[in-house]
C-alpha cells in the first residue's frame, strides 16, 4: 500500500511503475483476471478501495468478479491492477458536465492517475489544485529551493568572472567610463525560470482568490501566501519569459529526486494556462490522486444548474428552486400539511414532523396561490419505456404536495436498444397529474444546444 499522501501525489522520490487497466462499466460486473490473487491464494487488494465500499470483490462460480459501484475514474486494486470505470451512459463530453455541476470529486490516496488540462471544472477542484500545489512547496521549502547555473552579467569596477573586453571596448569605454568593465559568471541561483513560474502560478491564484472574496477561502490564502514568501528572492517575471526554458517545458528535465518541484511545476502550468483537469480525455500532462465522480450526483446538480442559469426560463420569468434546501431559492418543505397531522397522536405528530418532501428541482412561473408549478424528479437511470413505479409515486406524491399538474421523470438516455430517444415523451396522467419523461441524451457533441432544447422543453410545460 502506498505509504503516504506525498507518495501518493507524486511529492516523494520512487519509480513510477505502470499499472495494467481493466475497463469496467458503473454497476455492472466484471471476471478479474487470476493475477490478482497472491501465491498463498489470497486477494491482493488494497483494503481502502474496498473499505469504502467503492467496488465489490466477490466468488462467483469459481471466479473472482468486480462489480462496479456509482463511481466513475480510475480505482486501484494493488501494486499490478487498476480498474477504469466508465459511466453506463453515453456521455460526449464529462467535463463540462462537471464543470457545470460544479461536482465534487472524490478522492483516492493510493493512486496516481495521469490527467490532461482542461478548463477549470470547479471551485472544487480548483481548491484541490491548490492543495496539491502548496503541499508540494512544504516539501520543498525543507528541501530548499532549486538552484541551478545561471548566467551573470555586471558592468563595475570589481569585475568578477570573465572580462568581456569587446563589449567594454565599445559600450563602456567608449563613453569615457575607464574605471568599469563588463564581467559575465556562471554560478548557481534560485533566481531561475523553474522558480519564477511558481512564483508567478503562486501570484496569479492568489489574485484570483482575492477577486472571489468567498467565505471558506481565508485559509487557502494565507497558504498561498506563506509558500509565495519563500520566493522573494526570485525575480516576477510577467512577461512569462521562463516558458522558453527547457525545464519549465518539460517538467521531467529536471530529474530523479525531485518529484516535489516536478509536481509543482505541472500544476503552476496548469493553474497559468487552464485551471482544470480533464476526466473525460486521456492524457499524461498533469499525476495527481484518482479523482472519482458520483454520476447520480453530478446528473442531479447538472441539470438543476442548467435550468438555474439559463436566460430562456428567466426571461419568460420561471424561477427554478433547489428541493433540497429550505427558504430563498429552496423548495423543501413538510410533506404532510400542520392541519390534522398525527390525527392528534403526539408520538405520531412527531414522528411525521420528520417526513420532509424533497423534490430534485421545483420549476414555478408566478407567485403565491397563483403560481403554477412544475416538479421535476432527477434520477441517474437508464430512460427506458417502462419507468420505475416508484419513480412515478414520488413524483406524484410530490406533485400533490406542491399542487403541480404537471410532473416530470428526467433520465439519461442510454446505449440500450429499448432506451426512449432525446426528448420530451408523454407517459399518461395519474387522476389530475399529468406526468412526463424528460429523456437527456448527454451523448450529444452539441452539447450546448441540447442544453437549450431541455429549458425549451420545460418552458412549454408551464
Amino acid at each position: 500500500m502506498i505509504s503516504s499522501l506525498q507518495e501518493a501525489i507524486g511529492l516523494s522520490g520512487g519509480e513510477k511503475k505502470q499499472r495494467e487497466v481493466i475497463s469496467a462499466i458503473e454497476q455492472k460486473e466484471i471476471v478479474l483476471p487470476s493475477e490478482v490473487f497472491v501465491s498463498e491464494g489470497k486477494l491482493n487488494l488494497y483494503p481502502e478501495v474496498l473499505v469504502k465500499d467503492i467496488v465489490r470483490v466477490y466468488l462467483k462460480k469459481k471466479q473472482l468478479k468486480l462489480q462496479a459501484g456509482n463511481y466513475v475514474g480510475v480505482i486501484p486494486l494493488n501494486e499490478d491492477f487498476a480498474v477504469k470505470i466508465y459511466p453506463k451512459a453515453p456521455i460526449f463530453n464529462i467535463d463540462r458536465m462537471i464543470r457545470v455541476a460544479n461536482g465534487l470529486p472524490h478522492h483516492l490516496t493510493g493512486w496516481v492517475s495521469e490527467y490532461a488540462p482542461d478548463d477549470p471544472l470547479s471551485f472544487d477542484l480548483f481548491k484541490y489544485l491548490i492543495d496539491l500545489l502548496v503541499s508540494a512547496l512544504d516539501v520543498i521549502k525543507v528541501e530548499g529551493l532549486y538552484k541551478k547555473d545561471c548566467l551573470f552579467r555586471n558592468t563595475s569596477a570589481y569585475p568578477k568572472g570573465r572580462v568581456d573586453v569587446a563589449n567594454t571596448v565599445k559600450t563602456i569605454w567608449a563613453r569615457g567610463r575607464r574605471g568599469e568593465v563588463i564581467s559575465s559568471w556562471v554560478d548557481k541561483s534560485a533566481d531561475n525560470p523553474v522558480n519564477r513560474c511558481i512564483k508567478y502560478a503562486l501570484w496569479l491564484i492568489a489574485e484570483k482568490v482575492r477577486r472571489l472574496a468567498t467565505n471558506g477561502w481565508e485559509r487557502d490564502l494565507s497558504r498561498i501566501n506563506n509558500s509565495y514568501n519563500s520566493f522573494l528572492g526570485v525575480s516576477f517575471d510577467q512577461d512569462l519569459q521562463f516558458l522558453f526554458d527547457y525545464e519549465v517545458r518539460d517538467p521531467e528535465e529536471l530529474g530523479f529526486g525531485r518529484q516535489a518541484y516536478i509536481t509543482a511545476l505541472k500544476v503552476s502550468k496548469l493553474l497559468i494556462f487552464k485551471g482544470g483537469v480533464s476526466v473525460g480525455r486521456e492524457g499524461s500532462d498533469f499525476s495527481s490522486q484518482s479523482f472519482l465522480f458520483s454520476l447520480s450526483e453530478i446528473f442531479e446538480n447538472y441539470f438543476y444548474r442548467v435550468l438555474a442559469n439559463s436566460s430562456i426560463l428567466k426571461e419568460n420569468g420561471v424561477s427554478v428552486l433547489d428541493g433540497g434546501k429550505f427558504g430563498s431559492g429552496g423548495a423543501k418543505t413538510c410533506l404532510f400539511d400542520m392541519e390534522g397531522r398525527g390525527g392528534g397522536n403526539v408520538t405520531l405528530m412527531k414522528s411525521l414532523e420528520k417526513s420532509i418532501a424533497t423534490p430534485d428541482v421545483v420549476v414555478q412561473k408566478g407567485d403565491g396561490d397563483k403560481a403554477e408549478r412544475l416538479i421535476l424528479e432527477v434520477k441517474y437511470k437508464n430512460a427506458l419505456p417502462l419507468v420505475d413505479r416508484a419513480g412515478i409515486n414520488q413524483a406524484v406524491t410530490y406533485g400533490v404536495r406542491y399542487d403541480a399538474k404537471k410532473v416530470v421523470l428526467v433520465h439519461p438516455v442510454s446505449d440500450d436498444r429499448k432506451s426512449l430517444a432525446g426528448g420530451l415523451h408523454r407517459l399518461g396522467v395519474v387522476k389530475d397529474i399529468e406526468l412526463f419523461q424528460l429523456a437527456v441524451d448527454l451523448s450529444r457533441e452539441d452539447i450546448v444546444e441540447m442544453e437549450k432544447e431541455l429549458c425549451n422543453y420545460v418552458c412549454s410545460l408551464l
